[in-house]
């Protein structure tokens, strides 16, 4: 003990106190340890869905041919046949993340209850458990106490949120370029089915657009013919439209037009998560260190009082 610098303690004095508390250290990093498996066992179990997809990139290299060869006549009869910005994997991508798109999936296949108010799953019966302090299984009503700006029928923008948060997860791996898409949920059955109608709906929306899209330029063109004398624009032109509709065509047939799974969505037997051994580990270590800090802090507390 060194008075001067406040109090010191060597190793074999560390060493003897903490023998001499050894039942206070070994009572706390149990109870703290009995904590964490009861605490453990009350965490429902959390399955995940997995699904290995490949973004398509439409190549318009017909398109791109064009460009180069007659971009700069086409640019003086008023028409743009240069490449888009931004490729069609951003795109996709985005689009999947976007609050619109998520928004409407939501609603369209009526998920709100099934992500916001489930807290357990029954396997036994394959059964949701719902909140009955969320919301009313037969009556089909939310009864949930929210403060404001939260509402108690859950807003779409609330929905997307906890989504993005909670269930749905994007992943991509930079040396293959593939992506992974999972979700989350009590069930794992619920989980698959909700990333089988994602991918499809997903792909769909993109179709939808890019048929859209390719509706208005055939209709902008013939339009532009009609309006053009010049042969070479008029050729440029019906390049054009040959291009787009090989385009629809091909949005049309594919099924998997934009994400092509390369490794189906499963409903996994085992669960993802809590970690219930690691959440055990962590909470005997919690109560160890915390136990020894407790008798070193009383033991200097003790020394200063009677100095």
């Amino acid at each position: 003990m060194n008075n001067q610098e406040g109090i010191q303690i060597d190793f074999r004095t560390l060493v003897a106190i903490l023998w001499r508390a050894k039942i206070f250290i070994i009572s706390i990093t149990i109870l703290f340890s009995i904590g964490t498996v009861l605490f453990s066992l009350s965490l429902p179990n959390i399955y995940r869905s997995e699904a290995l997809v490949s973004i398509v990139e439409n190549e318009d290299s017909s398109l791109s041919g064009l460009s180069s060869k007659f971009g700069g006549l086409a640019s003086i009869a008023g028409i743009n046949i240069q490449s888009q910005s931004g490729s069609k994997r951003e795109v996709a991508l985005e689009t999947l993340k976007s609050r619109s798109f998520i928004k409407r999936f939501i609603n369209d296949n009526k998920l709100k209850p099934i992500i916001l108010a489930a807290k357990d799953w029954e396997p036994k019966n394959n059964e949701l458990v719902y909140d009955p302090e969320i919301y009313e299984v037969k009556s089909q009503k939310w009864v949930r106490e929210v403060s404001f700006p939260k509402t108690q029928v859950p807003s779409d923008i609330e929905a997307y949120r906890f989504f993005m948060k909670e269930n749905l997860n994007i992943s991509e791996d930079k040396d293959t370029s593939f992506v992974y898409i999972s979700v989350n949920h009590f069930s794992p059955y619920i989980a698959k089915e909700i990333l089988d109608k994602i991918i499809i709906s997903i792909n769909d929306e993109l179709r939808k657009v890019d048929i859209e899209e390719a509706n208005k330029s055939v209709a902008f063109l013939q339009q532009k013919i009609e309006e053009t004398k010049n042969v070479d624009m008029r050729k440029i032109m019906f390049d054009m439209i040959e291009t787009q509709v090989q385009n629809q065509m091909l949005a049309e047939v594919r099924d998997e037009y934009i994400f092509k799974t390369i490794d189906p969505a499963i409903a996994d037997e085992i669960k993802f998560s809590p970690k219930r051994a690691v959440l055990c580990i962590m909470g005997f270590i919690i109560g160890f260190f915390f136990s020894v800090l407790c008798v070193l802090v009383s033991y200097i507390y003790k020394e200063q009082k009677v100095e």
